[in-house]
């Protein structure tokens, strides 16, 4: 009878052959932000050490179209097809895994094929957070509420629909097409998704879902609204970094030891569990200035802090044994970005470069072939694509926009 041994071709065959099988379906379920239709391929370029081509195609501009004359025809009136290209650099990445005799043998689980499953996640990852890098690193064009900037952006301004029906009209108006199933792909955090599905204003969400099927709602599923299907790839999701500020304006000596509470001049607007940063301060023993605290809120205009969210919520305050004679205290704020994505936004390339490479085999390090290994590697680079859209002064524009929004949750 045959056997399989990790010292055989054949065994590399099959664990090449798992990993490839898996790996396609990680891809089809898509991470976020590789959604099906948004992605043009880019190859190397011949020559060059780290530099991949993307081609792109015009559309062919309305103001060509000629009236016709009979019988006349003039190579004046012809148009030609445009070729547009973007070219960017690479880099080579992998990942190991290594699987020792006595792992394999002693447990009740086969190894390798757990090794295929964990492998094929990890190139699947990789690529989507590769994507993820390009879209995060535009500058958000939409922000929350009545905002400019990230800097302008209170804790109230979070997700709501007429966010998510003004980013897909702009993306018509540029004439990025939607995606093959119909829609734009809108990838966020868990929690920028929960505010939405909250959103509560005619029109919203709970408005729109109501005189429908709300099962999916019901089950947590996220759903499409205004022409976006929604997705979240989870602790992935798109978090800028912690926005500090605005200084919330201090009376008298603010931090008061006999009780441990802060003072405003007006209403502080946080609720527990909020996040504050104590950026200076003189005095106010128990407190040290550049952390980060959270909030126990004892009224409009005072509140106490705490170490630690859990602290905050059971009102274990920190224990502050002198006034503070100087301090500056200021907002900290979770502020995220909702990626919304249309057809061909991004390049990449190249994921032909993928190579899954096992070694069961002893060699010198190895000679006794107590262990084996298993890994990936690829070149890979990426670029958005801003051919076929334009912003209404006619400057090309990518073919996604990002929304910059705080959130009700998360850290």
């Amino acid at each position: 009878m045959a056997t399989l041994s990790t010292s055989t071709t054949n065994f590399n065959q099959t664990v090449v052959a798992a990993i490839q099988k898996q790996l396609e379906k990680q891809l089809r379920a898509g991470l976020g932000y590789m959604p099906a239709g948004s992605i043009l391929p880019g190859v190397h370029v011949p020559g060059t050490n780290a530099t991949f081509r993307a081609l792109s195609y015009s559309d062919l501009a309305e103001t060509k179209d000629i009236a016709l004359a009979e019988g006349v025809w003039t190579l004046t009136d012809e148009d030609d097809i445009g070729i547009d290209f973007v070219e960017f650099t690479g880099a080579q990445y992998g990942h190991v895994v290594r699987i020792t005799d006595l792992a394999s043998y002693f447990s009740a689980q086969n190894l390798f094929n757990i090794a295929a499953e964990k492998i094929s996640r990890s190139v699947a990852v990789h690529l989507d957070s590769v994507a993820r890098a390009a879209y995060l690193a535009a500058t958000a064009e939409i922000f929350a509420g009545s905002a400019t900037s990230d800097a302008t952006l209170l804790t109230t301004n979070i997700l709501t629909g007429r966010k998510i029906t003004q980013a897909a009209a702009l993306l018509k108006a540029r004439d990025v097409p939607p995606l093959p199933d119909g829609n734009y792909c809108g990838v966020a955090s868990p929690f920028m998704l929960e505010d939405l599905m909250a959103d509560t204003a005619v029109g919203g969400w709970l408005d729109s879902n109501k005189y429908t099927n709300n099962t999916p709602l019901m089950e947590g599923e996220v759903g499409r609204y205004g022409g976006v299907r929604f997705v979240t790839p989870g602790s992935r999701g798109g978090k800028v970094a912690d926005q500090v500020g605005p200084v919330i304006a201090s009376a008298g000596a603010a931090y008061i030891a006999a009780t441990d509470t802060f003072t405003a001049t007006s209403a502080h607007g946080l609720v527990t569990g909020d996040r504050i940063k104590l950026v200076s301060i003189t005095g106010g023993a128990g407190l040290v200035a550049g952390t980060i605290y959270y909030v126990i809120v004892t009224a409009a205009t005072t509140f106490k802090v705490a170490t630690t969210l859990a602290n905050a919520l059971a009102g274990t305050a920190i224990d502050i044994t002198s006034d503070s004679s100087a301090q500056v205290t200021s907002t900290v704020r979770n502020i995220y970005k909702l990626t919304i994505i249309g057809q061909e936004a991004l390049f990449m390339g190249d994921v032909s470069t993928l190579q899954i490479i096992p070694v069961t085999t002893p060699d010198s390090a190895n000679p006794l072939n107590q262990y084996s290994k298993i890994g990936w590697k690829i070149y890979r680079g990426a670029a958005l694509n801003k051919v076929n859209a334009t912003d209404s002064g006619g400057t090309d524009v990518p073919r996604f926009l990002n929304i910059a929004a705080s959130t009700t949750n998360g850290g």
